[in-house]
């Protein structure tokens, strides 16, 4: 049974009503807790009618996914989400419609490539501060001492590792197998718990009792800075994306606080939509947004940007903040004819 939308707002006339889509998803390629066999099971689940697996700076689950999907009966668009910096700011770009034979020795599969170099290099850096500090803990009066080896990093060498989730799953899978006390934590809040202070109080006060029965510290673990990234700007990245045939559209701008005429100049280089209808974005965001796609003449985009159930997102995967199956933008079928 297919997810209803919620009702149709004056200004979402004239795009599809009833097809649910999510087209900003992640795997455990990038910082995804899913593998895209298990996330587009997930999206049939949830009545996902047309779907992208956009992870970050990485095409390496898109076979998988696709594969999966189209035995599903699930549309597939094959996507991206790559990391560029304009006005001092880290902004995310949408390719859309990638085929394996273009973007093989492209521009934009070079530049991908020289990002995932630098976040693997980082990890590697944080597996070695595991091992000079690492996590202790007390069992029945004994001390344990959790770190990361090089065996279990090459794990997720094929995952761009942005982020320090890929450490929170591999010490839950050793708090697991210690105490089954930590069975009902999910590994995105281990994460929160160990690693992310920057907005993750609430999981703080949550497990901090928890914490505190095994001696757990509370602080922030292998802290390990990162090095430059070697990003490009925005504009060339619209270009790069551009050469391979796929359509480049704008993530979540809210999130990056661009405004119309910003927005307008990313149009000029060649920029072709716009996340419009994210639950990142609140009512008087999506319609700021919604307006100046279409006075730019910019595709609508939906996406939840779905990394698991329990993001800080807090959405389910083709869900908008309020449960409801997202409906609203341009199909599939709309952003592949954009394709040049």
């Amino acid at each position: 049974m297919l997810l209803r939308c919620d009702a149709v707002k004056p200004w979402t006339r004239g795009y599809a009503g009833e097809t649910v889509r999510d087209f900003h998803t992640h795997t455990m390629y990038s910082d995804g807790f899913y593998t895209p066999t298990a996330l587009m099971t997930e999206a049939a689940r949830n009545g996902i009618q047309e779907i992208s697996i956009t992870d970050h700076d990485t095409v390496a689950g898109l076979p998988d996914g696709k594969r999966t999907a189209e035995s599903l009966g699930i549309r597939f668009l094959s996507g991206v989400e790559v990391t560029t910096t304009w006005l001092g700011k880290d902004v995310h770009l949408l390719g859309y419609g990638l085929e394996e034979e273009r973007i093989r020795g492209s521009r934009l599969c070079s530049y991908m490539a020289r990002i995932v170099e630098s976040d693997q290099k980082w990890a590697h850096r944080v597996a070695e501060e595991s091992r000079r500090e690492p996590i202790t803990l007390k069992i029945d009066g004994e001390t344990e001492r959790l770190w990361i080896s090089e065996d279990e990093l090459d794990r997720f060498s094929e995952s761009s590792i942005p982020s320090y989730f890929i450490f929170g799953v591999l010490v839950k899978e050793k708090l697991d197998a210690l105490s089954k006390r930590f069975r009902s934590v999910p590994a995105r809040h281990i994460y929160y718990f160990l690693f992310w202070r920057s907005g993750g109080q609430e999981f703080i006060d949550r497990y901090e009792d928890l914490f505190k029965d095994f001696e757990i510290e509370n602080r922030t673990f292998w802290n390990v800075p990162r090095e430059e990234r070697p990003l490009m700007r925005t504009e060339e990245l619209i270009r790069m994306i551009l050469e391979v045939g796929a359509v480049p559209v704008l993530a979540h701008p809210g999130e990056t606080v661009l405004h119309e005429k910003q927005i307008a100049e990313l149009a000029l280089k060649g920029l072709k939509g716009v996340e419009v209808y994210t639950p990142k974005h609140d009512a008087q965001q999506t319609q700021f947004y919604e307006s100046v796609a279409s006075s730019l003449g910019l595709l609508r985009i939906c996406g939840t940007d779905f990394h698991d159930r329990y993001h800080r997102n807090r959405v389910e995967i083709g869900k908008d903040r309020n449960g409801a199956g997202l409906c609203r933008g341009a199909t599939l079928q709309e952003i592949s004819k954009v394709r040049s």
